[in-house]
């Protein structure tokens, strides 16, 4: 049919409607929507054991507390002191693994780059207001 008018068009041999081609992508479409649900229920499953972390720290670029469980505060300036890499840094956020250990991610000063750390690698700097 046109779309101004509600009189069939004629369609040539050539232009026949193809009733298998549009069976195929339905089908197709059907499958993709299901393939879609399975990962879908992959993801709230793999999600699950975070689904109890209510007081996990929001990330935040101000200088706040982070729970009892948290040793450092974000904006909080550190030392790594193990290891063979030693660097100082800021605290710009932390988390919690999936096995629940407790990290916090380290710009480090002055290159910029950020470096992950567990807290018995950190120490705290005095700021340097305190410093002077």
């Amino acid at each position: 049919m046109t779309p101004d008018t509600d009189k069939p068009t004629r369609m040539t041999p050539g232009e026949a409607f193809d009733w298998a081609y549009w069976k195929d992508r339905a089908r197709a479409a059907d499958a993709d929507r299901d393939r879609f649900a399975k990962r879908v229920e992959v993801l709230e499953a793999a999600l699950e054991p975070f689904a109890d972390i209510a007081d996990a720290p929001a990330l935040s670029t101000r200088r706040r507390p982070m729970g009892e469980a948290f040793d450092f505060t974000i904006g909080q300036r550190v030392e790594k002191f193990t290891g063979e890499a030693r660097w100082n840094g800021v605290i710009v956020a932390a988390y919690l693994t999936i096995q629940r250990k407790m990290r916090y991610v380290v710009e480090v000063k002055p290159q910029g780059f950020q470096m992950i750390a567990a807290p018995e690698q950190l120490r705290a700097l005095p700021d340097r207001e305190d410093a002077e």
